[in-house]
């Protein structure tokens, strides 16, 4: 039995030792070596410029409003500015449209005017014309008062 013992394989894991550890001697530098020569960082620069540029260019609009107006909020103003400028159209359009119920009232006055001046132009026996309101103040109506229902509480006062 002592034989099988001796012959048996030692089952437990053995580590070499080392002497040396390697990553020990690694240093900072040694590890970015490979990241600065990379393409990395210049991308970054280009990308960076590219976009303020690309910002600036869509903004020149913007900019020009704000040396035009001399603020930083050029938008209020014009909108005041367009809402000033529909107000006055809104205000000639209205004025535009009394005028033309003025000439059309005026229109319809003369046409009146010349109907009645024709209505009132019968002639008489002599020649002579009878205004119309004199035909209004010889003409008869005939309307009657109707009795009232109240003729009897008169009585009691």
């Amino acid at each position: 039995m002592d034989d099988k013992i001796e012959n048996k394989p030692n089952s437990s894991l053995h580590l070499k030792k080392i002497e040396h550890d390697s990553i020990e001697d690694i240093s900072a530098d040694k590890l970015m070596a490979n990241v600065r020569k990379s393409i990395m960082p210049k991308g970054i620069i280009f990308s960076t410029i590219f976009h303020v540029v690309f910002i600036a260019m869509l903004s020149l609009g913007f900019i020009k409003l704000c040396f035009e107006y001399k603020t930083m909020d050029p938008r209020t103003i014009i909108a005041d500015a367009a809402e000033a400028k529909e107000e006055a159209v809104k205000l000639q359009k209205r004025e535009e449209a009394q005028q033309v119920a003025i000439e059309k009232a005026k229109i319809e006055a003369t046409q009146q005017q010349t109907n009645i001046t024709q209505q009132t132009t019968e002639l008489t026996a002599d020649g002579k014309s009878v205004p119309k309101v004199l035909k209004d103040i010889n003409e008869v109506s005939d309307e009657r008062p109707v009795k009232s229902s109240l003729d009897s509480l008169d009585d009691d006062f």
